[in-house]
């Protein structure tokens, strides 16, 4: 066969257009974005639930705190009068003597702190709360230098002397027992709780008594000035 006789060759298709793969890094981070998004839901439920927390332990503190300020009140008879008072009272301690129920001593203040529970109580209900030092020698005494056992007592007439001090005359009202101290800005306050009336007294405390009343009159005839 000639070469004019050669059929000629059919042109090759143009080549179709190969789509690029798409990129990878796009691929790679399309998937986490949920997790992203669920680690952040994550945090903010957890800071959520910390905050809630956090709201119900204020809460909480808040309630026994109010709880804690709470003040009850003691109820009692004095003769044909009742009384009903705070069982939170300013703090008076006393050097060298005892008050008891029914009974009226004219006591001298001079110590700052007691001045100024005795104004306290002067401007609120007149009441106080005594009991006497465990050393008479201590000039400032703390709560554990004080017997918690003591007496209720009311200012019946108040004396201001010229270098300061007080002069009152107090009233005993009735046995009580110091079950928290605490130190109030500029004076002792005190949670007191009533204690019962001794039991009916037995032969042997009537012979006490007795005996006891028999020494002090002796020693009357020994000392006139008394």
């Amino acid at each position: 066969m000639s070469p004019k006789s050669r059929r000629p060759r059919r042109a090759k298709p143009a080549a179709e257009p190969v789509a690029k793969p798409a990129n990878k890094s796009r691929k790679a981070s399309s998937p986490k974005a949920p997790a992203v998004n669920g680690a952040k839901a994550a945090r903010a439920r957890h800071a959520k639930s910390n905050g809630t927390k956090a709201g119900a332990s204020r809460a909480s503190r808040a309630l026994a705190t109010t709880a804690d300020t709470v003040v009850s009140k003691l109820e009692f008879r004095r003769g044909d009068e009742t009384l009903r008072i705070s069982d939170r009272l300013p703090l008076l301690p006393l050097r060298d003597v005892v008050v008891f129920p029914h009974m009226s001593i004219s006591l001298l203040v001079g110590r700052l702190p007691s001045v100024n529970a005795i104004e306290k109580a002067m401007a609120r209900d007149r009441i106080l709360f005594v009991t006497a030092q465990k050393r008479s020698e201590v000039a400032d005494p703390q709560h554990d230098e004080l017997f918690r056992t003591g007496t209720i007592v009311r200012v019946l007439q108040l004396f201001r002397l010229p270098d300061g001090t007080l002069r009152v005359l107090v009233e005993g009202l009735l046995r009580a027992e110091a079950k928290r101290f605490q130190w109030s800005n500029d004076y002792y306050t005190v949670q007191v709780a009533a204690l019962p009336d001794p039991d009916l007294p037995s032969p042997e405390h009537e012979a006490l008594t007795r005996h006891a009343l028999q020494l002090f009159q002796d020693y009357v005839h020994l000392n006139r000035r008394i």
